[in-house]
């Protein structure tokens, strides 16, 4: 419940995940896994300030695998086409920020699972976490940043996301901030996951910070 502070964002960050509160910020993919397995992104006593975050990539029936994730938005579960389960962002009224900074830590998986297709203009040695944001006016994304790891960092540590603004001119009112424990765990090609990731692949997060001028 302490995971982001910030001026700009209030108090609905108090939240918790897939909370039936109306002004739920975070969501996570916990309602699809549960259904087959224990959730794989639970909140842990280890965090700098009390509770952090930890997501994890596990393997699971139906889709293959399922990436650790956080985000702001809403889950509702579509077997049918996973995919669609996921809607990015929510109401944002402050002003523009120029960064997303934070604490983690990532140990990825011991084995990168074979035959993934995405990213397909690379093999990966080592699993990659993620940690983004997005911005938009309207329904035009006018910033983002974004965090990539795949060492394995065994103490808390921070990050920072400067965020690259394609229009300075307008103010953002809609946002999103992700964390996933597997950069492609969230690659479908029908039911299935088709990017390269490792099972085991463990991302903890904690105290999220919007700066700005």
């Amino acid at each position: 419940r302490d995971l982001v502070r910030s001026r700009g964002l209030g108090d609905v960050y108090k939240r918790q995940p897939n909370s039936d509160e109306a002004n739920s910020y975070w969501a996570t993919g916990n309602e699809g896994v549960v259904t087959l397995k224990s959730s794989n992104s639970i909140p842990v006593e280890d965090g700098r300030t009390g509770y952090s975050v930890q997501l994890s990539t596990i393997s699971i029936t139906m889709v293959g695998y399922a990436a650790g994730n956080l985000f702001i938005g809403e889950y509702n579960t579509d077997m049918g086409n996973p995919a669609n389960s996921v809607s990015f962002g929510r109401s944002y009224s402050g002003a523009r920020p120029v960064k997303l900074s934070g604490w983690y830590k990532y140990a990825p998986g011991a084995e990168m699972r074979t035959g993934a297709t995405v990213p397909a203009d690379r093999t990966l040695t080592s699993d990659e976490c993620e940690i983004y944001i997005k911005l938009w006016s309207g329904e035009t994304l006018i910033g983002e940043g974004s965090f990539v790891d795949n060492k394995n960092v065994s103490v808390y540590t921070q990050f920072e996301c400067p965020i690259n603004y394609v229009d300075k001119t307008k103010r953002p009112d809609k946002i999103t901030i992700v964390a996933t424990s597997s950069r492609y765990g969230g690659e479908f090609e029908g039911m299935s996951v088709v990017g390269q990731l490792a099972v085991g692949s463990t991302l903890w997060v904690d105290d999220f910070e919007l700066s700005y001028y």
